[in-house]
């Protein structure tokens, strides 16, 4: 298994990270950091138009949560039985050459399993 350190020193100031969970759960500042970085206004338009079209989701995700909260921790663990070590073997073989190349610094770890 391999995880990204840091970005190479050429990415620097050139790529946003921008990561699903940050944008579902804070839609706002993550939006507002995002426009920030491509030199652009986060105006009460663009602030309007993301409550508007998020709103209903942060809902769903509360509920969610609630459900989830309920369910039984067998459950939440459950999924990492269905992806066996043969899959994961497999995954990592196949991006073995992105993972051990020089464009981005991966770190090795081991699989405890």
């Amino acid at each position: 298994m391999y995880l990204l350190v840091t970005p190479p020193t050429w990415l620097e100031n050139r790529y946003y990270l921008l990561k699903f969970e940050d944008l579902t759960q804070r839609p706002n500042a993550t939006t507002s950091a995002l426009l920030r970085f491509l030199g652009l206004n986060y105006t009460n338009t663009v602030q309007k138009f993301v409550e508007n079209n998020t709103s209903n989701f942060i809902e769903y995700q509360k509920q969610m949560r609630r459900k989830w909260e309920d369910t039984g921790v067998h459950v939440k663990e459950s999924w990492k039985k269905g992806l066996g070590v043969h899959s994961v073997e497999l995954l990592v073989n196949a991006c073995r050459n992105i993972f051990e190349s020089d464009l981005f610094e991966y770190r090795h770890v081991t699989l405890n399993i």
